[in-house]
């Protein structure tokens, strides 16, 4: 198995072969290259500063970690947490949902239990706020109020925006929720018939997405796998093709141009035999897993 990556990598968070200690500073990448080679490859995390993965035998992280990132990693807690933009962190204990307000609350062991949602299978982290998805397919979220649109739902006094809410446009679809992806201000839904639904908006508050789950239409195509980076989002589709739309401006997109505003099919160099098997967007980057077709 291969993995492949494009995009920012100024920590060298795309260099797994480089030396720990390094006064160096690293190029972007701009296109897809293959960054690393193993027997199983699974990409856990991905942050500004860091790449971490987990290989056959080991986790290994490229760039800089934090203290946090460190000692998530060194628990085996990496999956079951997210750490949001605005520096809140939330965690999966037991059956419950608790949050620290900020990395230093993490650091000094102080949070709150969230509501009782059921088992959550599914953690994720965006700008501003967090969605959860359950071992039942409900999506919950919650996050700051100001950003209401990221959330998917009604805020009010009944579903405050800081409290998890269920994300009701999505509870009576007729296939389940199985996976959900979410950075920067969007985040989107993947459900067992292949459809994706995305909501939330642009950096800038008026480039609005969507304020509620809004179906993916790309060209009829069924989606296998969706990812979404901090401004930029990546599909893989029932055929193993992977599109890509939105800013460009660390090679994230892997093209040679500033952004897309349309979907466009990811420029990957692939061998007879190989084929797309995932796909993960990081803060500014994109990463592709590539394996033999008869694997």
């Amino acid at each position: 198995m291969e993995l492949w990556a494009a995009g920012f990598n100024a920590w060298g968070q795309l260099e797994f072969e480089k030396p720990e200690v390094s006064s160096s500073v690293s190029d972007d990448l701009g296109q897809f290259t293959c960054i690393m080679r193993d027997g199983k490859i699974c990409v856990l995390k991905s942050t500004f500063s860091t790449t971490i993965v987990g290989i056959s035998d080991r986790t290994r992280a490229a760039g800089s970690p934090d203290d946090i990132l460190t000692n998530l990693t060194e628990q085996g807690k990496l999956k079951s947490s997210a750490i949001a933009g605005n520096d809140k962190i939330c965690q999966l204990k037991g059956n419950a949902v608790i949050q620290y307000s900020s990395a230093e609350d993490y650091r000094k062991g102080i949070y709150e239990t969230l509501e009782d949602i059921g088992a959550v299978i599914q953690l994720e982290a965006g700008q501003t706020g967090f969605t959860a998805l359950t071992t039942t397919g409900k999506v919950y979220s919650w996050g700051d109020e100001r950003y209401g649109q990221c959330l998917g739902r009604e805020i009010d006094e009944d579903l405050p925006a800081s409290k998890p809410c269920i994300v009701e446009d999505l509870a009576d679809l007729p296939n389940r929720i199985i996976k959900i992806s979410s950075s920067g201000y969007v985040t989107a839904a993947l459900t067992s018939a292949n459809d994706a639904y995305f909501w939330g908006r642009g950096e800038d508050p008026k480039d609005l997405i969507s304020a509620f789950p809004t179906p993916l239409d790309l060209d009829g195509q069924d989606i296998l796998d969706v990812a979404v980076g901090f401004n930029h989002i990546v599909v893989l589709t029932t055929e193993r093709k992977v599109f890509i739309v939105g800013d460009n401006g660390n090679g994230q997109l892997g093209l040679a141009i500033e952004k897309s505003d349309d979907w466009r099919e990811a420029p990957l160099p692939l061998s007879n035999g190989q084929r797309v098997s995932g796909i993960y967007a990081g803060y500014k980057n994109t990463f592709v897993l590539v394996e033999d077709e008869m694997a």
